[in-house]
């Protein structure tokens, strides 16, 4: 089993909870309006499933609830679950995702 402490989880190194809700929502909504650019068609995020906060901002950008993993962490002393969260970008069905324009320069720089 993972210890660590609680700034461990990816989602709070991705969109830190110092932000506002509406930066972090914005940035889940331009990763995801950028990730077909990639090529990417399928997005996966974790979060401990008590993070609910985490949890709903990703559902509201359609992502689902794919897997759960019971107590792989302990976080102050605390044994955690894992949430596994998914979205298809080419699936109509999966939600609220809708591709529009990407705001990054993919061209590189000359």
């Amino acid at each position: 089993m993972w210890k660590g402490r609680s700034q461990a989880g990816s989602v709070a190194r991705t969109f830190p909870r110092t932000q506002p809700r509406r930066y972090r929502s914005a940035a889940a909504g331009e990763a995801i309006q950028c990730a077909p650019q990639f090529g990417l068609k399928t997005l996966t995020a974790g979060a401990f499933a008590h993070n609910e906060p985490s949890l709903k901002l990703f559902e509201d950008f359609g992502f689902e609830r794919w897997a759960h993993y019971p107590k792989v962490a302990e976080l102050d002393g605390v044994e955690r679950d894992l949430g596994v969260l998914g979205l298809r970008l080419d699936d109509p069905v999966a939600g609220a995702y809708r591709p529009s324009s990407c705001g990054l320069d993919l061209r590189g720089s000359t």
